[in-house]
């Protein structure tokens, strides 16, 4: 047997809980337990027909016990690599032009300088500003998320603080290391996470499991 999901009337397995396609919740036609004197579900301890709360600043709903197990939910390894790319042209041009502009020699001199190490510090400071930034706002995305449909959210689908998100786009420097593998664990872990995920403990999941 399989079920229908309502939002996107894909056909997904009868004990499938997310929609494989838009990776959205199928407790919709899940019957109450069984009464057994405390009205929970005797595996997870919660009461079966009753709905997860909702996600701050959307109107979606998240499940209480965190986010959802099927990968679908997430965002995949090459949407996120369009996302850094996207956001690589909107930071990298605009940077490029300035620096042009104030300091020409540094753009083509063989020899490092401090208006070098100036400009590397400015590069530096407007990445950190701009992800991090992004990623604690209302949209819970930077631009190139955005484009791509993909947010960043805590265990409960919610904004992550700056604290967080500063030490999320830090983190991001381990996972280049050893050539990329923290970045390319996206495409073998369940949940898609890099390695700075696992460290600031955020997951980049799919805007229509949030139902924004």
């Amino acid at each position: 047997m399989t079920r229908t999901c309502p939002h996107c009337a894909t056909e997904n397995p009868d004990d499938a809980a997310f929609c494989k396609a838009c990776g959205r919740s199928l407790d919709f036609d899940r019957e109450p337990s069984e009464p057994n004197g405390s009205g929970m579900d005797p595996e997870s301890g919660s009461g079966r027909g009753q709905a997860p709360p909702p996600v701050s600043g959307g109107s979606g709903q998240v499940p209480a016990e965190g986010p959802p197990q099927d990968r679908a939910a997430f965002g995949g390894f090459w949407r996120r690599v369009l996302a850094v790319l996207i956001d690589g042209v909107i930071l990298g041009i605009p940077l490029t032009v300035v620096q042009a502009m104030i300091s020409p020699e540094t753009m083509h001199t063989e020899e490092w300088t401090d208006a070098d190490t100036a400009w590397t510090f400015v590069n530096i400071l407007v990445g950190w500003f701009y992800f991090a930034g992004m990623h604690s706002s209302q949209y819970r995305a930077t631009i190139g998320k955005m484009v791509v449909g993909l947010r960043v959210v805590d265990w409960h689908g919610e904004r992550i603080s700056f604290a967080r998100a500063t030490g999320r786009h830090f983190a991001e420097f381990l996972s280049g290391l050893l050539f990329m593998i923290g970045y390319l664990m996206v495409a073998f872990t369940r949940q898609r996470r890099a390695l700075h995920d696992f460290i600031a403990e955020t997951w980049v999941v799919r805007r229509e499991w949030l139902d924004e």
